[in-house]
């Protein structure tokens, strides 16, 4: 179909939208193909998804749009610092405060914790893209395996995703393009099955994000500390939520997934509240 419409229209950039767009494998065999130049997926591709877009589409028939690359879907609810620290007091938790919270949380992620990240607008669509995410060191087959059997509660065999900076797509993808939203795959190299295993899916593909300090300079940060300390600019994100429940979105769903599951440590805003040791 790519193929035929490339043909007839001469043109050699695809665009995506619609379910179909959330075969991840689909998307990356259409780019490593050669067929188009480069390829757009639309990161909500659910019917809520094509709502905004007809929207979109009528503002953009009337001039008051500009088609321009969408770069992050940080599109529901904050919270801020103030709020956090009173529910977490509603709820007699322990926690501590962390100026440096992406430092602090680097250092647990280098110790082998699995950790709920909470921060800033909760991200729209289906994909976890550091706004409520849960983190493991993406180095160790283990974290796949621990995320897998006491936080999501699903299959050992189930891949996780990188999120990244675009200087380690660099090193470990054979090619790639803009992808901000986990929803294209790309081929590993040699390099990324040794570096961060636990993100190399068994066909050696992966599924990243790749991170820009434009659209989220905390997770950027994290990213970039985690960095100091391993030399890899790449973590696992996988959504913060287990196995047939939704994106948590409020603190509130976010204590309760915590701890309801072998989660490790929570930050949320600039506080760290860590379950201690059995």
């Amino acid at each position: 179909m790519t193929k035929y419409w490339v043909n007839k229209t001469n043109l050699k950039k695809l665009c995506i939208s619609g379910g179909v767009g959330l075969n991840v494998k689909m998307n990356g065999r259409i780019f490593a193909s050669g067929i188009v130049n480069d390829i757009y997926i639309y990161p909500l591709c659910l019917d809520a998804g094509l709502a905004i877009g007809s929207a979109m589409a009528l503002l953009y028939k009337r001039g008051g749009l500009k088609n321009r690359f969408l770069r992050d879907v940080f599109l529901g609810p904050a919270y801020d610092n103030a709020t956090i620290a009173e529910i977490l007091k509603q709820c007699k938790v322990n926690f501590t405060v962390h100026e440096n919270i992406e430092k602090k949380t680097a250092q647990l992620l280098c110790k082998g914790l699995v950790v709920g990240w909470f921060q800033g607008r909760m991200e729209g669509g289906p994909r976890a893209l550091g706004a409520r995410s849960i983190l493991a060191d993406p180095r160790m087959v283990e974290s796949k395996d621990k995320v897998n059997q006491i936080i999501k509660y699903r299959e050992l065999w189930r891949p996780f995703c990188p999120s990244m900076t675009e200087e380690a797509a660099k090193k470990y993808f054979i090619q790639y393009t803009c992808a901000p939203f986990m929803i294209i795959t790309f081929d590993a190299n040699e390099m990324a099955k040794h570096d961060i295993p636990a993100v190399v899916h068994i066909d050696k593909t992966s599924r990243p994000q790749i991170v820009s300090p434009k659209t989220n300079h905390r997770f950027y940060r994290l990213l970039a500390e985690f960095k100091k300390l391993t030399g890899v600019p790449v973590l696992l994100n996988t959504s913060f939520n287990v196995k047939g429940e939704p994106i948590v979105c409020t603190p509130q769903d976010a204590l309760r997934t915590f701890f309801a599951t072998g989660m490790d440590a929570l930050v949320i805003g600039k506080y760290l509240i860590v379950k201690p040791k059995t």
